[in-house]
């Protein structure tokens, strides 16, 4: 059985997230103080979840505040539009929302013959001497070469223009050239580089994949299975894992805020017009917007100044809806027709006009309205004048036979070598080739087929591949058929629903701690930097005495200590505190979490053993000893809830004349 969610569901639960925190719990954010890492990013401990660390993160709690519906937001991760940048355009056939990305490394030879550069020396001996040759690349012991038809067996590579093979070569040659013989196991690059993979990494070799067994050089690999075909130049790709963002980069955001989905990419050419909406311009409920650059983009929303103050990151943006473009969104809409192939000996007007020659068939929608652009004989591209509704398959094709010339035998004979075909010029019945061959046609001479590249004259066409050499033949003229994709958009049409078209999987759950709110959280002063360094999302935790389920804004989980004036000495943040004529003999020990030398409030936490008025507490650090006169424990019984998540994160300052933002990103 082989399953597989898909991405809305990580949408589904987010959202599901977003709800319970909001509507179905108590649900707040704890500030916490560890002791055990230091204030750099670069000691900052790893999160654990044992029973013994989530006693410690409860321990180490300060304060907590609940979180409220406009605390949380689905975001995306943030591209911002960049000049020179192919962006991937949407298609309705491909994972858009993937997480594997696939690298094109170039060209390589797998299992076929590679000629190598430079030239080489034999001389009736085993030695072969190299001349701007690279053999310390391409070239290791076990592999076959040629040199002048004669095929050895490398026993070892002295450098890069000298080698010994197995065998005495039977003659002499200079300045030959040297082949590395096909090994069905081993692929030498071309225009790839094989610099970054490692054994156990798998390769796409054309259209079958391989596991690296060997990297011979930035130039050879070998694979774990022989190949059962020879190819030059084959594609060669890798895949990688981009988690936790997707592969495609196929939304943008402009310098206005304002979102846009990629449509169109104009065969993957460089992005170079900054998509924009404007008020004398483009509008948001047009289907799409055409830049000079070729590109067709979607206007999806535009990131209020709200959201960003709260939820727009170096990596993160908002996501949200542009009622205008939801509204205007049409179900099934075709925006975008991409062609295949541009068919042949198409009329359109002359070959030169737009034409209303494509129908939609075999469909499930109605309303499109398509013209073609017709350009020697081919159609280059076709514009949606409407794009109807409901669509979500069909095909485009030219609305009768009569659109496209039929097929033909040219008058006279023809010549073919190589790439040309010529009119044979002694034959006087010959037809002309402008007006009755054309770019796509399809020529057969002497039983081969080719496509037509080039019309070059009246009497020289150039086809895509080579044809035996061959004269006075008869060649016929078979018309091709255009072929188009059409690109049905997502549920609703395009920009209907950006969270799910745009892969939103991502909560960012944003507060702002404002001053001491209400007396729960410390903040600096004069003496002591009040710092956290723990946050944690914490669920249905109980008041102090377990009466019923917190469900107050703020509470306070350190225990605030009232002490008699210390006089000239002060307590210090962090320290350890106790009970006792000693440390190692205390009744209690905790630590402090904040001194407030104003109103004489020692805040302590982590404690352990009883702490009571009218006891000496005793500072083991500074050495401050005092007498404690009142005892506020903590407002929340500690232990209780559910711990959701913990990050420990490098200390964050507070201040009482500034507003802290506390950020967790969840991703689902």
């Amino acid at each position: 059985m082989k399953s597989k969610l898909t991405p809305l569901f990580s949408k589904f639960v987010a959202d599901d997230v977003k709800t319970h925190f909001s509507e179905e719990s108590n649900t707040y954010i704890g500030i916490g103080r560890d002791t055990s890492f230091g204030s750099s990013s670069l000691n900052v401990a790893e999160a654990f979840f044992t029973t013994n660390k989530i006693n410690d993160i409860y321990r180490n709690l300060v304060a907590l505040k609940k979180i409220q519906p406009s605390n949380m937001q689905l975001v995306l991760p943030r591209y911002d539009w960049a000049a020179n940048i192919v962006y991937d355009a949407y298609r309705d056939d491909q994972e858009i929302f993937s997480y594997e990305d696939t690298v094109i490394l170039g060209t390589a030879n797998a299992n076929a013959n590679t000629t190598l550069t430079g030239t080489v020396n034999i001389a009736a001996s085993n030695v072969v001497v190299g001349s701007g040759t690279t053999f310390g690349t391409y070239i290791f012991a076990g592999d076959q070469i040629a040199v002048n038809l004669a095929v050895k067996t490398v026993i070892s590579v002295t450098n890069n223009d000298h080698l010994v093979v197995n065998s005495a070569f039977a003659n002499t040659n200079t300045g030959g050239s040297i082949v590395l013989v096909s090994n069905n196991r081993i692929v030498v690059g071309n225009s790839a580089s094989f610099s970054g993979l490692v054994v156990g990494n798998p390769v796409t070799i054309g259209d079958d994949t391989r596991e690296v067994t060997g990297v011979r050089s930035t130039k050879v690999i070998s694979h774990n299975t022989a190949l059962t075909y020879s190819n030059s130049n084959v594609s060669i790709s890798v895949k990688s894992n981009t988690f936790s963002l997707v592969a495609n980069n196929f939304y943008v955001r402009n310098s206005r805020d304002q979102i846009f989905k990629c449509l169109f990419n104009n065969s993957r050419a460089n992005s170079t017009i900054e998509p924009t909406i404007d008020i004398d311009g483009q509008l948001p409920e047009n289907p799409f917007i055409l830049t000079s650059d070729g590109y067709k983009w979607k206007y999806m929303y535009t990131i209020a100044p709200g959201l960003k103050q709260k939820f727009f990151t170096d990596r993160w943006m908002p996501v949200a809806n542009d009622d205008t473009v939801t509204a205007t969104a049409t179900e099934g809409r075709i925006d975008v027709i991409n062609i295949l192939w541009g068919g042949s000996g198409i009329l359109g007007g002359g070959n030169s006009n737009t034409a209303a020659i494509l129908t939609i068939s075999k469909t499930d929608g109605a309303g499109a309205n398509l013209l073609a652009k017709v350009s020697n004989g081919a159609i280059t591209s076709v514009t949606v004048l409407n794009g109807g509704n409901n669509y979500t398959r069909g095909t485009v094709s030219l609305t009768s036979a009569a659109e496209q010339l039929g097929n033909s035998t040219i008058g006279g004979t023809v010549n073919v070598s190589g790439l040309t075909v010529t009119a044979n010029l002694a034959n006087t019945s010959n037809q002309a080739f402008t007006g009755n061959v054309f770019v796509n046609d399809i020529l057969t001479v002497n039983g081969e087929s080719r496509n037509v590249v080039t019309v070059v004259n009246a009497t020289s066409v150039i086809v895509n591949a080579t044809f035996n050499t061959a004269t006075s033949q008869v060649m016929t003229v078979q018309r091709s058929t255009p072929v188009f994709d059409i690109e049905f958009p997502p549920a609703g049409g395009h920009g209907h629903f950006p969270a799910e078209e745009l892969g939103a999987r991502t909560m960012m759950i944003t507060m702002e701690l404002n001053g001491d709110e209400n007396g729960t959280i410390p903040v600096s002063d004069g003496i002591n930097t009040f710092d956290f360094n723990q946050v944690s999302i914490i669920t249905e935790p109980k008041v102090a005495n377990n009466a019923f389920v917190a469900n107050g804004a703020n509470y306070r989980l350190s225990t605030r200590v009232f002490v008699c004036d210390p006089g000239v000495s002060n307590f210090v943040d962090d320290e350890t505190v106790f009970i006792g004529t000693s440390l190692a003999t205390a009744t209690m020990v905790a630590n402090v979490a904040h001194w407030d030398y104003t109103n004489n409030y020692l805040y302590i936490n982590n404690i352990t053993g009883p702490v009571a008025s009218e006891q000496v507490i005793k500072g083991d650090t500074s050495g401050t000893t005092t007498t404690i006169l009142e005892v506020l424990s903590s407002e929340i019984k500690l232990v209780t809830g559910d711990l959701l998540f913990v990050e420990n994160r490098k200390n964050v300052s507070r201040s009482v004349n500034q507003i802290e933002q506390v950020k967790v990103v969840l991703t689902f």
